[in-house]
Formats: C-alpha cells, sequence, structure tokens
C-alpha cells in the first residue's frame, strides 16, 4: 500500500512539474489588446483621446506582467489529470490609480483553466497606470491570452 501511494504521489508530482504556462500569445490567438475605457465620454469624444503612454507594470510594462502571471498560475489538477490542454482569455482594467479591476475570462477551452487565470490576475500588483494625449491618468482595458500546456 505505501509503494502504490508513492508511485502515486511521485507520477502527479511528475504531471505538475512538467506542465507548462505561460502568458505568452498563443499561435493562431488574438494579440493582446489595449484601449482607454471611459464610460463618462460620447463615442466622438473617445475617438478623439489617444492613449499616450500605456500603463507599466513594474516599470517593464506587458512582457514583464506575462512573466509574472507565468510564474505564479497553478496548473489544475484535474485538467492535468486528464491532460488536459488550453487558453483563457482574460480581460481586465488597470484603474486610474494603477489597480487591477474588472477582471474577467471572457473565452477558455475549460473553466479549469479560466478559473486559475482570473486568479492570478486578480492579485496583481499596482501598475502605473495609463495616461492619455491630455495629461491625464486614464482607466486601459487589457486583453490576455494565458496558455496552459502540459509537456
Amino acid at each position: 500500500m505505501k509503494i502504490v501511494k508513492t508511485l502515486m504521489l511521485t507520477c502527479l508530482s511528475v504531471i505538475v512539474f512538467t506542465s507548462v504556462v505561460s502568458a505568452q500569445q498563443p499561435a493562431g490567438s488574438p494579440d493582446t489588446s489595449v484601449e482607454i475605457v471611459d464610460e463618462s465620454l460620447d463615442s466622438e469624444q473617445k475617438e478623439e483621446r489617444t492613449l499616450a503612454v500605456k500603463p507599466v507594470f513594474k516599470g517593464s510594462g506587458l512582457h514583464e506582467f506575462r512573466f509574472w502571471v507565468a510564474r505564479r498560475l497553478v496548473y489544475p489538477p484535474e485538467a492535468a489529470r486528464l491532460g488536459m490542454t488550453g487558453t483563457a482569455i482574460v480581460e481586465f482594467i488597470i484603474d486610474k490609480k494603477g489597480r487591477v479591476t474588472n477582471v474577467k475570462a471572457i473565452d477558455a477551452t475549460s473553466p479549469l483553466f479560466a478559473e486559475e487565470a482570473v486568479r492570478v490576475v486578480r492579485h496583481s500588483p499596482r501598475w502605473t497606470p495609463g495616461v492619455a494625449d491630455t495629461g491625464e491618468a486614464v482607466r486601459v482595458k487589457y486583453t490576455l491570452p494565458v496558455n496552459f500546456k502540459l509537456r
């Protein structure tokens, strides 16, 4: 019995440690999109306003955020057990104070992947907020694909 438990734990460890989770753009999936979000403006005013400075994550921006997400994702054990791979597309807003808000999965190959991607993004530290061409801080919406792969 002890040998069986040891083998089961070893197999699960191999599955978990050989899984790859990334927030890189998967082939054939949409790029990460960025847009100013301001419900107080009408559509004509929104078109006239442009993003002069994108929000910055830990001094680097989106590239560093992708690595931050990938390091914190935990492959869902049930998905690993079933040999599932896939993608979750997460949408979120960086508000005027740099907080990550309105985090939601807008598409995912499995609810397991959606839940994990949302959990990690929701715990993001503050960003430096985006700035419009008018010089004021603005809310900026991001759409980020997160890949889940087993190797």
